[in-house]
């Protein structure tokens, strides 16, 4: 009788000098991350949704999927970009906490906590006239200007999937903002 070797039996692959598994070449194993991540945008979008649209970078994001299908227009998708920027900036300079959610961090383009004080006068002045034209177009324009900032921040920040309701007031605020701070 044999005696029996302890632990699991070894799987029968092609090794490495080392005596590791082969793993697949490079290639293959991009190929399996984006199948992994084009299912995850798939499940998100509407169906039949072209894998052209799914590869595109704006897919990554709540606003960016409502521009991909057509919910907002580009106008309203560039205004969005804007306030973000001008908000991010404005928290940057003011020292305003930020929502801590991955798409925000990443979106980020500094360490929070970061200290301000290296930011020249004239650029933070900048910021804070861009930031007050924003909350004048939001303001002077509407009655319902909080529920278009709460729209704002999470959708575009929080990267929240809006309802009906708050598409609108997202709507409305991008249109505002497209008006009165990128038209001119």
């Amino acid at each position: 009788m044999k005696a029996r070797k302890a632990g699991r039996k070894r799987k029968i692959t092609a090794r490495q000098p080392n005596g590791q598994p082969k793993r697949p070449p490079h290639a293959e194993r991009e190929d399996q991350i984006m199948s992994v991540a084009l299912a995850q945008r798939k499940r998100t979008m509407p169906k039949g949704t072209p894998k052209s649209v799914l590869r595109d970078q704006k897919a990554g994001d709540v606003f960016g999927i409502l521009r991909l299908t057509n919910q907002i227009t580009e106008a309203q998708y560039t205004a969005g970009i804007h306030w973000r920027d001008t908000f991010l900036a404005y928290a940057l300079v003011m020292g305003v906490p930020l929502p801590r959610t991955l798409g925000t961090l990443a979106k980020l383009g500094h360490i929070p906590g970061h200290d301000n004080s290296d930011i020249p006068k004239h650029i933070a002045d900048g910021i804070k006239r861009r930031h007050a034209a924003i909350e004048t177009a939001l303001f002077d324009n509407f009655r319902d200007h909080v529920e278009m900032r709460n729209a704002l921040t999470n959708v575009i920040l929080m990267d929240h999937t809006p309802g009906d309701m708050v598409l609108g007031y997202l709507r409305e605020a991008l249109n505002a903002i497209n008006r009165r701070c990128i038209d001119k």
